[in-house]
Formats: C-alpha cells, sequence, structure tokens
C-alpha cells in the first residue's frame, strides 16, 4: 500500500498520522494528537454505538451500557496538570 493510501485511510477515519506514523511527528504533538483523537473520535463514535446497544439489546432487559472518559488515564494525567498550574498560580498570590 502505498504512503498516500495509508494517509487517506487514516485522514478517513479520523487518526492523527502522529499516532500511526513514526515520523509524523514528536512525542508531545503525538500526545496532544491522542487526547484529540480521544475526545473527536473515538468517545463519540463509542457513546453512539452504546445508545443503539442500550436502545436495541440493554434497555429492554433492564441494564445499561455507559462510558466514563473521564475516569481513563490519559485524561486523569490531564486534570492533574491543570491542578499543578492552578495551584502554582495560586501560591505566586493570583487570585482566583
Amino acid at each position: 500500500m502505498t504512503q498516500e493510501r495509508r494517509d487517506d485511510i487514516a485522514t478517513t477515519m479520523g487518526v492523527p498520522h502522529s499516532l500511526l506514523f513514526a515520523n509524523a511527528a514528536n512525542y508531545a504533538t503525538a500526545e496532544t494528537d491522542k487526547q484529540g483523537f480521544y475526545e473527536r473520535t473515538l468517545i463519540p463514535d463509542a457513546e453512539t454505538i452504546a445508545k443503539q446497544v442500550n436502545k436495541q439489546l440493554l434497555e429492554p432487559l433492564g441494564f445499561r451500557l455507559e462510558f466514563k472518559p473521564q475516569r481513563m488515564s490519559i485524561f486523569q494525567a490531564d486534570e492533574t496538570a491543570r491542578a499543578q498550574s492552578l495551584l502554582n498560580l495560586v501560591n505566586a498570590g493570583v487570585r482566583l
């Protein structure tokens, strides 16, 4: 498969090239792209699938499938970094 075809497939599926191709970006860019991929592609798709699974299969049985992406480690690390930044500002005397 040609590089152009691989690029087209990745783009069509919403997968950042930095996650697939080693030469596409540095580590920081890949991590940012990874979080964006989760937020813009994987989580919305998972919620769409869950909605249909719940409606057609689980709810008639009294069950429900629910995703909690905020519990994933990729989002926990981001929240920890934000909390540390806020703490640094408060310790520097900046009022909230």
